[in-house]
């Protein structure tokens, strides 16, 4: 049950922002200033003012470098030391990739410690190492089991969403994947790389002998064993409904992104009631971009027709 309550809180915590912003669209408002000392006044690319800062001398050799960046509509504050940031390089975005996947396990493992009593009380009361050990051993003992024990609605659908999680993850930082969408001829090898991505990051969230379930709660632990027999808890239906599951949500919903989304636009935009109706079913859709979209506190284009090419 807390587990099903985890999966409607990541959909509805998706919805709430761009539900709110479709029903009522408004303006976006443009950055607010942009400051650099050490150049003469010039416009910015915002339209901003920029100002002179180069007396004293002293001054201006010491701060050439420094601007500030002040954004109000993404709600970003970046600070830039160097005058322009260092050019991106690379087909994959490895800072961010790791920053995005850090944060997805560490709000889940955050609601299992909050939520799960069995979980908390061996995260406090469990030598880290035997309890991980024994973890993983239970995947081992005994015949191999495909039910962990869980409800089939967790896993066949909480585990399969936490898939296209992983894969969109994956996707908004392969800058060869921005902007792509289902029917474009680079979408199948961006899909095939986030599917691929997904299948580790299902190994990570068990197995990491850091952060993952084994080594967090201990799940899949290993019974003592009597009469040369042991019992284990470890099933193996989450290493491949999250991946495979996921890559099934992943699919269906970049399929309604470009075959349904358009038709919802174009029927579904008169008035605010209509608006809303158009934003639910999108999100019913493609749960898991908006999901991994509320991970990264990042909407822009969640709900646009064509996926938006990214922050990075």
């Amino acid at each position: 049950m807390k587990k099903n309550l985890l999966s409607v809180a990541m959909v509805v915590l998706a919805a709430a922002p761009v539900c709110a912003q479709t029903a009522f669209p408004g303006g976006t408002s443009k950055p607010v200033f942009t400051v650099t000392f050490g150049h003469a006044p010039q416009a910015s690319e915002t339209g901003a003012r920029a100002f002179d800062g180069s007396r004293p001398a002293s001054l201006s050799a010491a701060l050439t470098s420094l601007s500030f960046e002040a954004t109000t509509a993404a709600r970003r504050w970046p600070l830039f030391l160097g005058g322009r940031t260092a050019e991106q390089t690379g087909d994959i975005d490895w800072a961010g990739l790791v920053g995005d996947q850090l944060r997805v396990d560490g709000t889940l493992h955050l609601f299992r410690y909050a939520m799960e009593l069995p979980t908390r009380e061996k995260i406090l009361h469990t030598r880290f190492v035997d309890g991980y050990v024994d973890a993983v051993r239970g995947y081992f003992e005994g015949d191999p089991r495909w039910e962990d024990g869980d409800p089939a609605v967790g896993n066949n659908f909480n585990h399969p969403l936490q898939g296209s999680i992983s894969s969109y993850v994956y996707t908004f930082n392969d800058r060869r994947c921005k902007g792509v969408q289902y029917g474009d001829p680079a979408y199948w090898g961006c899909l095939r790389r986030a599917t691929i991505y997904s299948v580790a990051a299902s190994l990570n969230w068990e197995w990491n002998p850091l952060m993952s379930e084994s080594a967090l709660g201990n799940v899949g632990r290993y019974h003592a064993c009597a009469q040369r027999k042991c019992a284990g808890e470890g099933g193996w239906t989450d290493f491949v409904m999250t991946p495979v599951g996921g890559l099934g949500i992943r699919l269906a919903g970049d399929i309604a992104r470009a075959k349904l989304w358009p038709v919802l636009e174009r029927r579904l935009s008169d008035n605010a009631a209509a608006r809303v109706l158009k934003t639910a079913l999108k999100v019913a859709t493609d749960p898991g971009r908006l999901a991994a979209c509320a991970f990264r506190a990042d909407f822009r284009g969640a709900l646009a027709t064509r996926p938006a090419t990214g922050r990075r």
